[in-house]
């Protein structure tokens, strides 16, 4: 873990802390948890793995003041998400999930269709090249592999679908000759120690005008949500911190935009589709911060409006 990290997004160490959280191991060998066996193993990920001498851990969230983008301390490192996976690979079967109900497949197909169109919108090929990196088990290339695309997949999964060629457990094991029309990081940012290192590995694989496809939740409101699980995201981004990203690989955004999602719940969520400058890239943090403490503070309106795009306004009226 790292007591002083570098922000992942613009490289600052101008951190601002926002809140204090603390957990504490069970009494018991396993350790149990009332939300779930999902967030159980996550608890485990925190005692077992990550703290393994330490009967209590605190974190705290932390906002680069440079970028807006938050986080928390201590960091896990790059080894250290890379034990969790492990760990998690040999626990969670379904890690990257091809279970499930038939509400869920057909929420998995609406995304993959979303992604499909917004991707077609930017790259125009009989037959594309399509790297899906953190993608489970490949579900979102469903539409690309029915279209006849080559698809390929980055992910710890062992059970890819038909159609889908996994090469590497890791982004670091692609061979650095392959090259991609698209490469599709759909909810994975938000899960690796170094976000901006992993898409500069992206941007090396493309092809000329080739295009990353990047989306995370957003994950900043009236906080970053890790009183439960503290495993899962190390990365909250805003829709500005979450472009920044790109722009600070050199990468030129052709399309942002931040909507609702859903998923296995309705969410917030940045999409973000960016391909390789041309010429040298000018970057502004201009309102980033603000954004950010926006979110972190919404005002009665702000909070009704979010409910009611969520579908959750019954909700607002009952308080």
């Amino acid at each position: 873990m790292d007591d002083n990290p570098k922000c992942p997004v613009c490289g600052a160490r101008d951190w601002e802390r926002v809140h204090n959280y603390h957990y504490r191991r069970p009494g018991n060998a396993v350790v149990t948890s009332p939300f779930g066996e999902y967030v159980r193993l996550r608890h485990r990920v925190l005692f077992e793995i990550w703290f393994p001498e330490e009967e209590e851990v605190f974190l705290t969230s932390v906002l680069c003041r440079r970028c807006g983008f938050m986080g928390y301390t201590p960091r896990p490192t790059a080894a250290d998400i890379d034990a969790k996976y492990r760990f998690l690979q040999t626990t969670e079967m379904d890690i990257g999930g091809q279970k499930g109900d038939r509400r869920s497949a057909d929420i998995d197909r609406k995304r993959a269709e979303r992604v499909y169109r917004t991707v077609a919108g930017h790259v125009k090929a009989d037959r594309m090249r399509i790297l899906d990196v953190g993608g489970g088990n490949g579900k979102l290339l469903r539409p690309f592999i029915e279209r006849g695309h080559s698809c390929v997949l980055v992910d710890y999964n062992v059970r890819p679908l038909d159609g889908v060629e996994k090469i590497a457990d890791r982004l670091e094991d692609v061979e650095t000759g392959l090259r991609f029309d698209v490469i599709i990081s759909s909810h994975v940012l938000e899960h690796l120690a170094h976000p901006g290192e992993a898409l500069r590995r992206m941007s090396s694989l493309l092809s000329e005008r080739g295009i990353v496809y990047g989306e995370v939740p957003r994950g900043v409101w009236g906080g970053i949500g890790i009183d439960e699980d503290p495993v899962t995201h190390i990365n909250f981004f805003t829709w500005r911190s979450f472009e920044l990203l790109f722009i600070d690989q050199g990468m030129e955004v052709l399309e942002s935009k931040e909507f609702v999602g859903a998923y296995n719940r309705r969410m917030d969520v940045v999409v973000v589709v960016a391909r390789q400058a041309s010429g040298e890239v000018t970057i502004s943090f201009d309102g980033a911060v603000a954004e950010t403490r926006r979110l972190l503070s919404p005002s009665m309106a702000a909070k009704a409006l979010r409910l009611w795009r969520l579908r959750k306004f019954r909700e607002f009226i009952k308080r």
